[in-house]
C-alpha cells in the first residue's frame, strides 16, 4: 500500500507560519526574513498558483508578495530558473527571444577558478526560448527584462554539474519602504512546450483570440 501525500505546496508554507511565525523563512546571501516580526504579526502575504493544461502543453504561474504592515525589503526576485548547461547537452544552450538570439556555451577548466565570477546577459523583454522546446512569457503588464545569469565553474553541489540562471526581472538590491496593502513584487508568466514561434503567439489561454502583438510578428 502506498499512501500519497496529497498537501498543496503552499499551504505547507501557510502551516508552518502558523505554527512557528518566529522561525526564519528565507536565507540568502548572509540575509534572512521570518514569517513574521517580534511581536508575531506577519509581514507579508504571499501567493501563488500553478494551472497546468496537459493539452495545450502549457502553464501558467502566478505569484504576489502584498506587505501586512510598514516593512522594508532590502532585495526582491521574481521567476528564477535553474537551467544546466553541461555534458549531457554539449555544453551548449541557444537562448532565443524578442530581441534577437544568444548562444551560451561554456567549457570546463582545467582547474576551478578560485572565486566564482558571473556574467550577466539581457535577453530582451516579453518571452525568451531555451533551443525551441522550452519558452516563457512574461504577462505581467510592464516591460520587464529577462536575464541570464552564467558561472565561470561548475557550480552544482560539490561542483557535480554547470547550471545558468534565468531571472525575470532581476533581482532588484534597492532598499525599499512599503506600507500595509502596498504590492512589493508580482508576475505572471506562461510556460510553453515548444519552439520560439510558438512561445511568442501562442494566447495565453484556449478562449484568447486577440491578435498578436506586431511586435510579435
Amino acid at each position: 500500500m502506498v499512501e500519497v501525500n496529497r498537501k498543496i505546496v503552499h499551504t505547507v508554507f501557510e502551516a508552518t507560519a502558523e505554527r512557528f511565525p518566529g522561525r526564519t523563512a528565507v536565507r540568502h546571501g548572509g540575509r534572512s526574513i521570518s514569517y513574521a516580526d517580534q511581536a508575531g504579526r506577519p509581514l507579508y502575504t504571499h501567493s501563488m498558483s500553478f494551472d497546468a493544461d496537459a493539452a495545450r502543453r502549457t502553464a501558467i504561474v502566478e505569484y504576489s508578495f502584498t506587505a501586512d504592515g510598514d516593512i522594508r525589503v532590502t532585495s526582491a526576485e521574481g521567476l528564477r530558473l535553474h537551467v544546466a548547461n553541461d555534458f549531457f547537452n554539449g555544453y551548449r544552450r541557444r537562448w532565443r527571444h524578442a530581441e534577437g538570439a544568444f548562444s551560451e556555451t561554456w567549457s570546463p577548466p582545467q582547474r576551478a577558478p578560485a572565486t566564482e565570477t558571473i556574467t550577466v546577459h539581457t535577453l530582451g523583454r516579453r518571452w525568451v526560448n531555451l533551443d525551441d522546446q522550452l519558452g516563457i512569457r512574461d504577462l505581467g503588464a510592464g516591460e520587464r527584462s529577462f536575464a541570464l545569469r552564467v558561472s565561470d565553474r561548475a557550480n552544482g553541489p560539490w561542483g557535480s554539474v554547470h547550471y545558468s540562471v534565468l531571472d525575470c526581472p532581476l533581482a532588484d538590491s534597492r532598499p525599499r519602504a512599503f506600507r500595509r496593502g502596498d504590492v512589493i513584487l508580482e508576475g505572471r508568466f506562461m510556460i510553453v512546450v515548444g519552439d520560439a514561434r510558438r512561445t511568442r503567439l501562442l494566447p495565453p489561454s484556449a478562449t484568447d483570440r486577440r491578435t498578436p502583438d506586431r511586435r510579435d510578428l
